[in-house]
């Protein structure tokens, strides 16, 4: 829309604003408001009044709070991802050194039953296998 201004010596200046048709969300009635306040009240939602009076304000949200939003999920999502990430280390860890342990042991076990000596009890016979079902029936061999 454009308007021309004059003043009392007879200048005249053109003048162009860029208008948004609105309507009422009361009563219908159409109006136009200058783009630049009408993105002022979609951004900052504040309040503004139709030709009849009727109160109204935008309430969806502008693109800038809706990535704002989508940035703050992300985030949120990344440091879960992370401590999900910590938690499986730690485990992976823990379950390492146990690991380790039971290797450990079971070279133990191994060099003893080699050198013909009980694993329980570390004595040594010449038929080991008598031994273990005599004395020791509850040993089980984890194959």
């Amino acid at each position: 829309m454009s308007f021309t201004i004059s003043n009392k010596s007879g200048e005249t200046t053109a003048l162009l604003v860029t208008m948004e048709l609105v309507h009422c969300c009361n009563c219908g009635v159409p109006f136009a408001m200058p783009t630049e306040l009408d993105t002022r009240y979609r951004k900052n939602h504040e309040y503004f009044y139709c030709p009849n009076g009727h109160s109204q304000h935008y309430t969806g949200k502008t693109e800038a709070e809706k990535l704002k939003e989508e940035l703050n999920r992300v985030k949120e999502e990344k440091e879960h991802q992370q401590k999900c990430r910590a938690r499986a280390e730690e485990m992976y860890r823990k379950s390492d050194i146990e690991r380790k342990k039971v290797k450990t042991r079971l070279r133990n076990v191994k060099s003893k039953i080699s050198e013909g000596l009980c694993p329980c009890c570390e004595q040594g016979f010449p038929n080991l296998h008598e031994h273990m079902a005599s004395a020791h029936p509850d040993f089980k061999s984890e194959d």
